[in-house]
């Protein structure tokens, strides 16, 4: 089974997270956003994933198109065709992009930049559609190349069963989920700590003795990403530093 963790987070080889893809050069979730990302390198590309009211896999980080776009609506009641006609109308450097580069991705989309480029597809899942997102995974040969993401232990519980290979992270976890990650097994977990100097000491060993992966909330400096990888985090999630050079 491949590991995604054969090679260690460290300066020379950083496990950087495009959070939204790179939202700081492009509108966040776009298909512009996720191929600078993968240009860029870096080692995931992370998403958020919708279905709508047809079945179709989209990439979308609210509940709701508005704001993004020129449209309103809750996407799981929306057709594809509807989510299809829109366009997204904000975020960094919108107006550089050409009308068909601003529609809203589908998943399908995003999983064909991951593979083009070798970053890996962290997914993060919000709504109850494990199996669909994972039975395309596999389609597009990921299954042991991606991240299931979730805030909710049921939909990683869900991940497992349906999967051996698949690593799976809970965001935003507690001390007191780490029995039950474990018990899953290749997981890891994210905990909501904004600052490093508020990181409990002992507590990125506590989460590697079990055998288990650990990150913080987002690094937006070099800094602090050159920082958190010195403490032993094994990824690091960012909204805009996509090399350890200078910020971007």
């Amino acid at each position: 089974m491949h590991n995604l963790f054969a090679q260690r987070n460290s300066w020379r080889h950083p496990k950087i997270i495009a959070h939204r893809g790179a939202l700081a050069l492009a509108p966040e979730n776009s298909l512009p956003a996720f191929v600078t990302a993968g240009r860029l390198g870096v080692w995931a590309i992370e998403t958020d994933v919708h279905m709508t009211a047809d079945r179709e896999l989209v990439c979308f980080h609210n509940k709701k198109v508005d704001g993004m776009t020129e449209g309103q609506g809750v996407i799981a009641e929306m057709r594809f065709d509807e989510i299809r006609a829109l366009r997204i109308t904000a975020g960094s450097n919108v107006g550089s992009f050409a009308p068909d580069e601003l529609r809203i991705p589908t998943f399908r989309e995003y999983l064909s930049v991951c593979r083009r480029y070798g970053s890996v597809p962290f997914i993060e899942l919000k709504a109850d559609i494990v199996g669909e997102a994972l039975c395309l995974v596999r389609r597009m040969g990921l299954e042991e190349y991606c991240v299931v993401s979730s805030g909710r232990l049921e939909h990683l519980e869900e991940a497992r069963a349906l999967s051996d290979k698949v690593f799976i992270h809970h965001i935003f976890s507690s001390e007191d989920n780490i029995p039950r990650l474990v018990e899953l097994g290749y997981a890891g977990m994210s905990f909501k700590i904004a600052d490093l100097d508020d990181v409990p000491g002992g507590l990125v060993e506590k989460v590697h003795d079990a055998g288990l992966r650990v990150c913080f909330r987002a690094a937006d400096t070099t800094e602090v990403m050159r920082r958190a990888i010195d403490m032993g985090v094994d990824y690091v999630p960012t909204n805009c530093v996509y090399t350890l050079g200078s910020p971007l």
